[in-house]
């Protein structure tokens, strides 16, 4: 139409002016008709030009807010795309698979970034249209909030997903660690079984000292233990997300670490009575030897053949007698440390199987 205006209605101006022109020099008759239509032909002219001026005008805006609804509508497609992504509740069933989930939440939050630059583009783009075609300026800010709707539903959600993964993360790498732990626990476990089944073959002083540097590795594990006992409760207190796997990981901890005390407990008590025996048995044996070595004074027929000889036979037996009689002395007391000792190693071991230390759940 402005091509059309420009050249055809143009010309058919001109030739309309060299017309009137043209009357003019001949003063028609008409001249004062023919100046009143020029004029009207003029102004219906100017106003056919800010018409068609006007409509370009209009039509331009409306490319240009068609072009941003197109761009709204895009953003908000791609806006939900990204929060189909993120409904989700799956967080992996390892650490593997959250450490996974991280660095592809990682790949969302770069497209975070990109759409977060989109959606400022918007915005100023909004803000020129409005300046520029006030009329349009309120649909333009309904589009614009619903945009911002869109965007924060979900940054929220990508925040949130973010939150839950990083948690899960935590718990996940405790868990694994619990692994560990109780991998250790397990071979602890079965290398007292081992040496109790070794007491047969072994010689137990070599038993004990294996036993006592068990004993050293145990406690020199405890502090892993009670620092994973005290993390497990705290992530159990704090987090929402996994705490019956936490629960799960501190019972079943707290049951073998106290199974495998008990085990040793055990194994030490009957180290202690088997060195014990051993011990009675040497001095039963010298005892036994000490008596084998004075029979001679008591079985021999030697009464002497003078007063000399058997006064000195007497002051041999007086002195074998008191010999016997602290010996006898001593065999009692052993008798009656043997009795004690059982029992006190019976309550002993009672009491350090309620010693065993339960961490609570």
């Amino acid at each position: 139409l402005e091509q059309e205006l420009s050249s055809l209605g143009q010309n058919k101006l001109s030739a309309f002016h060299e017309l009137v022109k043209s009357l003019r020099r001949q003063s028609h008759s008409f001249m004062q008709e023919v100046t009143d239509q020029a004029n009207q032909i003029h102004q219906q002219w100017d106003t056919l030009q800010l018409a068609i001026r006007d409509r370009a005008e209009n039509l331009k805006a409306a490319q240009q807010v068609h072009r941003f609804d197109y761009d709204v509508s895009d953003l908000k497609a791609w806006i939900q795309e990204k929060a189909s992504s993120l409904a989700t509740d799956d967080l992996g069933h390892d650490l593997n698979c959250v450490q996974m989930l991280l660095r592809q939440h990682e790949g969302v939050e770069r497209e975070l970034s990109a759409i977060s630059s989109e959606v400022e583009h918007v915005d100023e783009d909004a803000k020129r249209l409005g300046q520029l075609y006030p009329h349009v300026r309120e649909n333009l800010q309904v589009r614009l909030e619903e945009v911002a709707t869109s965007w924060d539903g979900l940054r929220r959600k990508a925040s949130e997903w973010k939150e839950k993964l990083v948690e899960a993360e935590l718990i996940e790498a405790y868990i694994s660690e619990c692994r560990v732990f109780m991998s250790w626990v397990s071979e602890m476990d079965t290398l007292l079984d081992t040496e109790e089944q070794a007491m047969a073959t072994v010689d137990v002083v070599q038993l004990c000292k294996r036993h006592k540097d068990y004993k050293r590795e145990i406690d020199k594990q405890r502090g892993r233990y009670e620092e994973l006992q005290a993390t497990g409760i705290e992530l159990r207190e704090n987090r929402h997300i996994l705490s019956k796997e936490i629960d799960e990981k501190l019972n079943t901890m707290s049951e073998q670490v106290e199974q495998v005390m008990m085990k040793w407990e055990r194994q030490e008590a009957l180290y202690e009575e088997e060195l014990w025996k051993q011990a009675q048995l040497r001095d039963l044996e010298l005892m036994a030897a000490w008596l084998g070595s004075k029979e001679g004074l008591i079985s021999g027929n030697n009464f002497g053949d003078s007063v000399s000889e058997v006064e000195d036979l007497i002051k041999k037996h007086e002195d074998f007698e008191k010999m016997l009689a602290a010996q006898d002395e001593k065999f009692g007391q052993l008798e009656n440390t043997s009795k004690e000792e059982a029992v006190h190693r019976d309550t002993s071991f009672k009491d350090k199987g309620r010693k065993v230390a339960r961490v609570p759940s």
